[in-house]
């Protein structure tokens, strides 16, 4: 009597196996993860009468604990409000300033920005600062 014994897995199921894999590609907790970095803080800013652009250069400043960001904009006339970007792949608790001449100064403290699962990902947490003049 011979008994065989095939431990090699059947080649049409792996062909099978491989064709699904490339087709949906890795989803779930198997996806990649993305190589580029994610903003934590998306700040719009706008003018508090036209919701466009400040009349004025914009600086912004953003911290965190030891970490701190100063950014500057400048889109006089726009119809679109201006919107910078920071804080990447940096969880924290966020103080934002801003401050344009010709507008009152305005600040928001507290801004929790966190983590978001695996990758380092963060949960962006948008800002929305409305300039009002001062004339």
């Amino acid at each position: 009597m011979v008994i065989t014994v095939n431990k090699l897995p059947n080649i049409r199921h792996l062909s099978l196996a491989w064709l699904l894999v490339s087709a949906v590609g890795c989803i779930g907790p198997f996806a990649p993860c993305p190589e580029v970095g994610h903003p934590g803080l998306p700040i719009l800013i706008m003018d508090a009468r036209t919701s466009g652009a400040p009349a004025t250069q914009v600086l912004v400043v953003v911290t965190s604990g030891t970490d701190s960001d100063t950014l500057t904009a400048y889109a006089p006339g726009s119809p679109h409000a201006i919107t910078l970007l920071t804080a990447d792949e940096r969880p924290g608790t966020y103080s934002v300033s801003v401050s344009a001449t010709g507008y009152e100064p305005w600040t928001r403290t507290g801004v929790v920005v966190e983590r978001s699962g695996r990758c380092d990902l963060i949960q962006t947490k948008e800002v929305v600062a409305r300039l009002q003049p001062t004339n």
